[in-house]
């Protein structure tokens, strides 16, 4: 998430992660940056936290989860 809004100044970013001590480390640097105010993080399973987001809400998608479930992601 950091990286994209370093590249792109007007992105809106939406992150998802289920690990709070990651994301703990994250947020750190995301406010280290001034990006933070632009990077939605949602705490939780992928797979239940997509299902509860918009359809087509999104410019792009990358997705770094669970490989099984890839199939549902797509």
């Amino acid at each position: 998430a950091l990286c994209v809004a370093l590249a792109v100044p007007n992105a809106k970013i939406t992150t998802l992660d289920k690990n709070v001590e990651w994301t703990k480390v994250a947020k750190k640097y995301w406010e280290q940056a001034q990006v933070n105010e632009r990077i939605n993080l949602i705490l939780g399973n992928a797979k239940e936290s997509l299902s509860a987001l918009p359809l087509n809400n999104f410019d792009c998608i990358f997705v770094d989860a669970d490989k099984k479930e890839y199939p549902f992601y797509i």
